[in-house]
Order: C-alpha cells, then sequence, then structure tokens
C-alpha cells in the first residue's frame, strides 16, 4: 500500500524513449531517474502522467478531433458500425450500453481490439474473433487510427521495458511468452452534455481498475473529468468497491513537476540495482506543483473545478482530479500487472465524472498481455514478497471476454 497521495507525478520519458532499446546501455543517470520515479509512481499512485514520449501533440489533437467529428455524426450514421455479439464486441456503443457494477455509463464509444483472425486461440478467443469496424466519415479515421495504436504500442512497450528494470527484473522481463504480441484495446469515448433528464446522472464511468498492464489516456485539454482513487483495492475482484459520492470529498491537486536533464545511455538491470541500493534515495524528490487556478512556475492554466470530471483516489477516500496537461497520456497501470508482480504494484481505482457543459473525448489505448498468456506472479517479484505467490494463476484472454460478455446491455 503506497503513501496517502495528494497529486499525481508528471515524469518526463524522454531518456527511456531514447535509450531503452540501446543493446549498449550504460549507466545513465537520467535514465536511471526515470526508472525510479516509474517505480515511486507505480507503488505510491498507480497513476502518472508522462511526457517526452515522441508522440507529437498535433497528433494527439487531431485523433481526439476525428473521435468528436464521428460523435458528431448523426446517430443513423454511427449506428452503421454499431457493437454486435456478431462484431466481435468492436464498434460503436450508444449512452448508455456501457455499464460499471451493474449501472450505465453516461457516454458513447467505439471500442476496438486487435484483430483476431477464426480459430488463432482456439475457444478462447471466440466471442471476440474479427476485424475492428471503421466508420466512413472522418475519411482518415481508419488511417489516422493504425498509426496511431503503433505509436501507442511502441510507448507502452518501452514504458514496460523501465517497469521491469524498477522492480528489479530482465528489460525484457514483460515480453516473450507474457506480452511479446500484446494485445491492445483502443476506446475512443465521448461525454455528451445533451442526455434525457430520464438517464442523466454524473456517471461518465464508474468506479473500476483496469484489466490489462498498462493504459494510456489522451484527454481533452479544457476538460477535467478522470478522478483517481487514493485507496488502492487489495484483491482482484475489486469492481464492487464502493465509492464515496460524485462531488464529495473531493482534492483539487496539480501534479508533482520533474524535469529530467540529458539523455545519455541506458543502464542494465544489475547496474540499476546496484545503484539503487549505492545511492538509496539521495535523488533530488519531485517538487509539489500548488494549485490555485494556474501552476505557479509555468502559469499553464489549469481548469476551473466545476469543469474537472476525472478521479482518483486517495487513502482517505479524497478522489484527486487527473487535470489535463496539454501534450501529456495519463497512464496507469491495470490487474494484470498487480498479479505479475505479487501485489508490488496495485492498480488504482479510478471514474469519470460527466458534468461539464461541454462534450467531452478522451482516448484510451489499454496495453495488455498476450492474449493467450497465463498470468502468474513472477519469479523475481514473487522473492521480493515472501517468496509464496498471492494471487491464482489468470489466463488474460478468459479474464478479457469475461469483462467484455458482461459489460454490455444490447
Amino acid at each position: 500500500m503506497g503513501s496517502d497521495f495528494k497529486s499525481i507525478p508528471l515524469i518526463d520519458i524522454g531518456p527511456l524513449v531514447e535509450k531503452i532499446d540501446d543493446p549498449s546501455m550504460a549507466n545513465d543517470k537520467d535514465l536511471l531517474q526515470v526508472v525510479r520515479l516509474l517505480d515511486d509512481a507505480c507503488k505510491e499512485a498507480g497513476f502518472f502522467y508522462v511526457k517526452g514520449h515522441g508522440i507529437d501533440e498535433s497528433l494527439m489533437r487531431e485523433v481526439r478531433n476525428v473521435t468528436r467529428e464521428f460523435f458528431q455524426l448523426p446517430y443513423e450514421e454511427k449506428l452503421k458500425i454499431k457493437m454486435t455479439p456478431q462484431s466481435g464486441y468492436r464498434g460503436y456503443q450508444r449512452i448508455g450500453e456501457n455499464i460499471t457494477k451493474g449501472k450505465p455509463d453516461m457516454h458513447e464509444a467505439i471500442d476496438c481490439y486487435t484483430p483476431i483472425r477464426p480459430g488463432k486461440y482456439g475457444d478462447l478467443a471466440k466471442p471476440m474473433e474479427g476485424s475492428n469496424l471503421w466508420p466512413k466519415y472522418p475519411s482518415n479515421f481508419e488511417v489516422l487510427l493504425e498509426n496511431y495504436i503503433k505509436l501507442c504500442r511502441d510507448i507502452s512497450r518501452k514504458i514496460m521495458r523501465g517497469i521491469a528494470l524498477a522492480l528489479g527484473g530482465a528489460i525484457d522481463a514483460f515480453e516473450g511468452d507474457t506480452a511479446g504480441d500484446p494485445f491492445w484495446v483502443l476506446r475512443l469515448i465521448g461525454y455528451p452534455v445533451d442526455i434525457p433528464e430520464e438517464q442523466r446522472t454524473d456517471t461518465g464511468c464508474g468506479a473500476h481498475t483496469d484489466y490489462g498492464l498498462l493504459t494510456l489516456v489522451n484527454q481533452d485539454d479544457d476538460i477535467c473529468a478522470l478522478e483517481v482513487a487514493a485507496v488502492k483495492p487489495q484483491h482482484m475482484g475489486t469492481y464492487s468497491l464502493k465509492s464515496s459520492s460524485i462531488g464529495k470529498n473531493v482534492s483539487f491537486a496539480s501534479p508533482i513537476a520533474t524535469v529530467l536533464g540529458g539523455h545519455n545511455s541506458s543502464v542494465m538491470c544489475w547496474e540499476l540495482q546496484n545503484s539503487v541500493a549505492r545511492e538509496g534515495s539521495a535523488a533530488s524528490p519531485p517538487t509539489m506543483m500548488e494549485v490555485d487556478g494556474s501552476d505557479k512556475r509555468t502559469n499553464t492554466a489549469v481548469p476551473e473545478p466545476s469543469l474537472l470530471p476525472s478521479e482518483v483516489q486517495n487513502r482517505s477516500g479524497e478522489w484527486i482530479y487527473a487535470t489535463p496537461i496539454p501534450g501529456t497520456f495519463v497512464c496507469n497501470i491495470g490487474d494484470m500487472l498487480k498479479v505479475w508482480t505479487n501485489g508490488i504494484y496495485q492498480p488504482t481505482l479510478h471514474r469519470v465524472v460527466n458534468n461539464s457543459q461541454h462534450y467531452r473525448v478522451s482516448v484510451a489505448f489499454f496495453y495488455e498481455s498476450n492474449f493467450d498468456a497465463a498470468v502468474e506472479p513472477v519469479e523475481f517479484c514473487r522473492e521480493k514478497t515472501g517468496g509464496a505467490a498471492k494471487y491464482e494463476k489468470v489466463v488474460y484472454g478468459e479474464h478479457l471476454v469475461q469483462k467484455v460478455l458482461t459489460n454490455f446491455v444490447m
């Protein structure tokens, strides 16, 4: 269990992106600092922002814009890619069709998954076999999103390499049979304003943890809707945990600001462990940014509290808003990473509040394990946690299919 965090850390992963695939990795202090910060963030908050990731802010904005354009189309046009069991649960879902803990979520969405050819995983993936349903309009939708997915996959893989080092494992600990052929999920989500009164709630998406390894959220810059729970769930079946009422016990907090220096060479696992042992906590601690509507140092505007819909909850039961920071991804870890790390890293409850006067778009990319991977605590994490496995083995694809089959009302 981490500390009672009050904010979400911001990490410049530039050194990681630049050097993590370099076979001549050496003891690079900037890379080592990124790895430490990832470790701290995963242990303390389970959430962090990343900058220096290499995807242009203009592309992130364009992805949100084409998503918004699609959702502005007539309902009949959107239904041309309607999600059905026959489509492998891919495609468009109307408002209220997605449910969390038995309650409808006030958003519409397009769900996309790694294409699965018939028979690839036998009966395991049968309900999700097929290709994605791409809309005809906007005309650049498919090409743009497929390129974006490739970029998100690469960034996620590099972050997972950093996490492997942070845990004391080999750089490729979460590749090969675990996530060498990673499954991915892309959800393009719209949170509308004009919901019929009889359907209206403030719940854009109910409190939950994510299924897989790592999530990258590309959210609108001017509306904050994601809330993070500063209390972490302790068991796999955490979806039934109760959360406080929307709008109560909320702390408005901006991220930790961390500025990293030059980008040199990388660091091998054994060198990282030795360096951490040598240097201990000597690294300069991140500094907090004050919140009163703007960042004191950069004068970057922070949305007014009435426009902040997305929250995370801390140990005191407070929900911490994931305030949008232009050009960054909001990242969080999921259930499969909890199992693999034997509980060293715990996913954090989060939810989305839909009470803005403006239509909001969020594009979430989920980086998962191999679809047929048997996920269980890895040896080097068991050794750090007493030797015994705290979680039973789970096949990722079975876990995902179970969730998908119970997530929608059609």
